[in-house]
Parts: C-alpha cells; sequence; structure tokens
C-alpha cells in the first residue's frame, strides 16, 4: 500500500476490464466506461478512498505515503489511524504512562481516545526512531569511507597495471624505496642488515659488506643502488625485455589481489572489535581509521617487498613454463607463495594496546618533574632568603 505507483482508481480500473476481453467491441468498451463512470460517481459522493491504518510506523516517511494514497489527482479522501497503547512504538516511548492515566480516569478499554497529547507522543517517538535511524546510517558511512579510500587507491594501481604493458617505472619506484630503507643505517648498527639486504636483493656477500661498512648515509644509498640496478639488467638480459616486462605485470597483480583480499578480511576483523575501545575513553571511530591505515601501510610495504623478491628471484625456467601453460605454474605459484609470509599477520601494528589503560611513567616524565622540583624548591629558598634580609 506504502509503496509507489499504487494508485487506486476509485470506482475500479475500466482499462483492466476491458485488457480482459478477448477482441472487445467499441460497443463493450462504451458501456465498461458508462459502468464505470456511475461507480466512480458513487465512490465520491460516499467521500472517496478511506484508508485504515492499524498502527504507526516507526518512520513518519512511510505513514505519509500511507496517507498519500487517498485523495490522489484531487480525489476526496480520509486517513484514520488506529494505535494501542501496547504497541511497540507506544510502548517504549511512554505507552505506560499514558495507559495508566486513562485507567486513573476510568476510561473502558474500548473507548477511542483522541487527543493532541497522544499524537504529539507519538511523533515524538518517531522522531527519536528516525534520529537514531540516522545516526546508525551516518556511523556506517564514516566506518565505509575508510575502506573505500583504501580501494580507490588499489583500484587505480591495479587500473594502471592493467594498461600499461610495460610498468618498468613502477618497478625502478620500488626498487629505489626499499633500497633507501635498507640502507638507512649501516651494517654496524643493524644486525640484520645483511639478511634483510639478501631476501629482497641476491648480491653477494663481499659487496654487501663494501655497502653495509660505508659510514655516509649518501655513500650507502648510491652504492646500494648501482649494485641493484646492475642486478636488474642482468635479470633482464636472461630473461629478455618482453619476457621480463611480463612477467613482471603477473607478479605484480597476483600479489596486489592476494593482499588486497587479505585486507578486506583484515579490516572486517578490526571492524567487529573496535568498538571495545570505547572501554578506554577512545572514540572507535577514530582508532579505526588509526589502525587501518597501519594495515593500509603494512599492505604498501609487504606488496613492494613480495613483488621485488619475486621479481629479482625468478628464473628462465619458470618463465618458460608461464608461457607453455595458460593456468597453474611455476611463476603463479611463485607469485603466491611469495605473500605467504606477512598475510596472515598484521605487519608494523600493533600486537595489544591494553597497557595504555595502565598509568605508567617514562623516565623522560620522571626527569623533568624532578627538574622542575628542584625549580621549585630554589625559588622557594630564595623568597625565603630575601624575607628574612628584610627582616
Amino acid at each position: 500500500m506504502a509503496g509507489r505507483g499504487t494508485d487506486i482508481i476509485l470506482g475500479g480500473n475500466w482499462e483492466a476490464e476491458v485488457a480482459a476481453l478477448e477482441n472487445p467491441t467499441e460497443q463493450q468498451i462504451a458501456q465498461i466506461k458508462d459502468e464505470w463512470q456511475l461507480r466512480h460517481v458513487q465512490v465520491l459522493e460516499a467521500g472517496g478512498l478511506h484508508i485504515i491504518a492499524c498502527e504507526r510506523h516507526e518512520s513518519r516517511r512511510i505513514d505519509n505515503q500511507l496517507r498519500g494514497r487517498g485523495g490522489r489527482q484531487g480525489d476526496p479522501g480520509i486517513t484514520q489511524f488506529y494505535v494501542s497503547t501496547e504497541d511497540d512504538l507506544m510502548r517504549i516511548f511512554q505507552g505506560e504512562r499514558i495507559a495508566a492515566l486513562m485507567g486513573r480516569i476510568g476510561v473502558d478499554d474500548d473507548m477511542p481516545l483522541q487527543h493532541k497529547m497522544v499524537s504529539k507522543t507519538l511523533e515524538a517517538a518517531q522522531k527519536r526512531v528516525e534520529g537514531y535511524n540516522f545516526d546508525n546510517r551516518k556511523n556506517v558511512v564514516q566506518y565505509d569511507n575508510v575502506i573505500n579510500r583504501h580501494r580507490r587507491v588499489v583500484y587505480v594501481i591495479r587500473r594502471k597495471i592493467l594498461e600499461g604493458a610495460d610498468i618498468k617505472t613502477e618497478i625502478e619506484r620500488l626498487i629505489d624505496l626499499k633500497v633507501r630503507e635498507l640502507t638507512v643505517v649501516p651494517s654496524k648498527n643493524n644486525k640484520n642488515f645483511f639478511a634483510e639486504f639478501e631476501e629482497i636483493f641476491p648480491i653477494n656477500d663481499k659487496k654487501l659488506k663494501t655497502i653495509g661498512a660505508e659510514k655516509r648515509d649518501k655513500q650507502r644509498y648510491e652504492l646500494a643502488k648501482k649494485e641493484v640496478e646492475k642486478l636488474y639488467k642482468a635479470k633482464e638480459a636472461e630473461l629478455e625485455t618482453e619476457t621480463l616486462r611480463k612477467v613482471e605485470r603477473e607478479v605484480y597483480l597476483q600479489v596486489l589481489d592476494t593482499l588486497w583480499m587479505q585486507h578486506l578480511e583484515n579490516m572486517q576483523h578490526l571492524r567487529e572489535g573496535i568498538h571495545w575501545r570505547s572501554v578506554g575513553q577512545r572514540d572507535p571511530l577514530v582508532e579505526y581509521r588509526s589502525e587501518s591505515q597501519k594495515l593500509f601501510d603494512s599492505l604498501q610495504a609487504t606488496l613492494r617487498d613480495e613483488v621485488l623478491r619475486a621479481i629479482m628471484h625468478v628464473t628462465v625456467r619458470d618463465a618458460v613454463a608461464r608461457a607453455e601453460e595458460d593456468h597453474d605454474t611455476e611463476l603463479t605459484r611463485l607469485a603466491e607463495n611469495s605473500v605467504e609470509k606477512g598475510v596472515n599477520e598484521v605487519l608494523k601494528g600493533e600486537a595489544s594496546r591494553d597497557d595504555e589503560f595502565k598509568v605508567q611513567k617514562g623516565e623522560k616524565t620522571n626527569d623533568a618533574q624532578r627538574k622542575k622540583n628542584t625549580q621549585r624548591k630554589k625559588k622557594k629558598a630564595q623568597r625565603q632568603n630575601r624575607k628574612s634580609g628584610r627582616r
């Protein structure tokens, strides 16, 4: 009844009656129209369409749509709503108070009650429910906007990979970022320098020692970048340029798709439990945005590492196997296995933040507090000396 396109024609629908006949003549159509006109006039004289509703909906919009069934296109009509104090809407919002008031007055249960107070109570209840539903929808949209931003970034990257036959520029950008990350500190300050470097770029130990021993940051970066570029060119010569471009695109897409699916699952798990942050007087939406950004940063870092690892360790046999087979090959398995690490765990995230709910004073805080106390004591002693000098 409350849906759109449900116009109720007073007196019936004469067009439907004509459609029900097989090959109707003009005389039959005219007779049907005349009979409909008589019925239509009778209904208008009786007051038009009368709509009786047995309850009020929690949304005023639905009630207005139901009222709109009567009085369509200038036709007369009446709408009457019957509400019980035991209805859900009345029971939740002051329905018992009205029922108790009617009981004290001595009104019979079958006697209808029409008063502005009842109508205002119903409208107030509907406004509260509508406000509650609006807040829920707004909250859902705010959470969805977070994952939508991630989705746009990933889809833009994927579209560029699909549309571009040559992604060498993107691979070179990833190489530059990874080399900068690996050469932030020398091997003396990073015990895992050689292991982290060899995991991505298979460079011999002698050259790695030379890079790690360099104390100057700029020189260390340039040496590493030069060796990695040699490695990349050697890989390009080994597999041929055209073959390597195909390998890069396929590995990039495979790793990106796998990581994105896992990211969606991680975001869903985060969304389901983020409301517990409110126990620690934290805004769940702010915490969700912060944690989701950490997850997305982890996705980008894992994407960079696994793509470079797969490309730098691919062999001619893998590329040839991929060219001969259409589906499951050594190359696709290489890309699938490359994201095995980091997919099921949150990289660079926080395992637990329960310790933040405890009051802990760090060393820096204690030192600053001691300095403040010392300064206060000195000032207090100076003031006392001044007073004693005046006396």
